[in-house]
């Protein structure tokens, strides 16, 4: 009788083998996004932070935990 880890780890190589190749080469890269310089990117990540935190705010009073009497 085998050992419970020798026929998983055989499982485990038969499932490998058995896969396509394609599933085992890695991703190619996307393409590459071009990069904003400047007051823009800025004040652009300052809007996305902005809208991030209204969420957050506007979902903690649903929330039912206390964190400790931090939520308030």
């Amino acid at each position: 009788m085998r050992k419970p880890g020798t026929i998983a780890a055989l499982a485990l190589t038969a499932a490998l083998l058995s896969a396509p190749a394609f599933a085992l080469s890695p991703m190619p890269n996307p393409a590459p996004v071009p990069q904003e310089r400047g007051q823009g990117r800025s004040n652009r990540n300052i809007y996305e932070i902005e809208q991030h935190l209204n969420h957050i705010m506007d979902e903690l009073p649903h929330d039912e935990r206390d964190y400790g009497g931090h939520k308030a």
